[in-house]
């Protein structure tokens, strides 16, 4: 990433931090003030407190991963296995998985080492590219994710060139527009009913900070490859 795209992160960061701390307390009370009614009076709409309860509940994942973005990455850092990792993703995934009766194809290369980052950062970021997958994919399709070791490309530090440790996640679900594939890594861009389009942008932020980077290939109507791209700097 080039200096601006870091400097415009760090200024939205910011940004996102002051107006989710804002908003979250008071809508904690109305969200409260909500339940407390639909418990002790029977009198009012209940499809209507549904909706409300809803949208409210929709606004506060909004300033959760308002929250997730602006927060400070990199704060237990650790070594760990990315394929442990990925496997508890898709496990946590699995009801939805069932739901939509998909396949998930996994092709691991066993001999990776483990890698040293923040474990809970990266589950985030890699739990919502593979839930984004899901949630593209069409009733019966299937998604491959593979992990290896790319050696045709390097990560300089110093004096010293890394391997990049390569996580590749492809659906053959919806797709997307060719116009809008540059419009992945823009905060609140969805092309999901109930999408915040803040997932994404929230793994690029945890991918950078780890050194790494992203590459998105999408063809709409046949789906999307999302890889991700982590230098093996301190493996072990």
């Amino acid at each position: 990433a080039s200096k601006y795209e870091k400097q415009n992160i760090e200024k939205l960061s910011i940004l996102f931090a002051s107006m989710a701390h804002e908003i979250k307390n008071p809508l904690g009370v109305i969200k409260g003030i909500i339940q407390l009614i639909t418990r002790e009076n029977s009198n009012y709409d209940w499809e209507a407190f549904k909706i409300i309860f809803s949208e409210v509940e929709r606004i506060e994942k909004i300033i959760q991963d308002l929250l997730d973005y602006s927060n400070p990455q990199l704060v237990n850092l650790d070594s760990f296995s990315v394929i442990d990792l990925i496997n508890e993703a898709t496990g946590s995934l699995l009801p939805v998985v069932k739901e939509k009766s998909l396949l998930i194809l996994k092709e691991y290369d066993t001999t990776i080492p483990q890698i040293f980052g923040d474990r809970e950062s990266l589950y985030k970021a890699i739990f919502n590219i593979i839930k984004n997958s899901i949630e593209a994919s069409y009733v019966g399709g299937k998604i491959d994710i593979r992990v290896r070791i790319v050696v045709d490309i390097k990560y300089k530090e110093k004096d010293k060139d890394y391997n990049y440790l390569l996580i590749e996640v492809e659906d053959s679900g919806e797709g997307v527009k060719e116009e809008d594939i540059q419009k992945l890594f823009t905060p609140f861009f969805t092309t999901k009913p109930k999408g915040t389009g803040l997932g994404l942008v929230y793994s690029q932020k945890v991918v950078m900070e780890h050194k790494g980077f992203m590459r998105v290939k999408s063809e709409y109507k046949k789906g999307t490859k999302v890889s991700i791209y982590l230098p093996m700097r301190d493996s072990l």
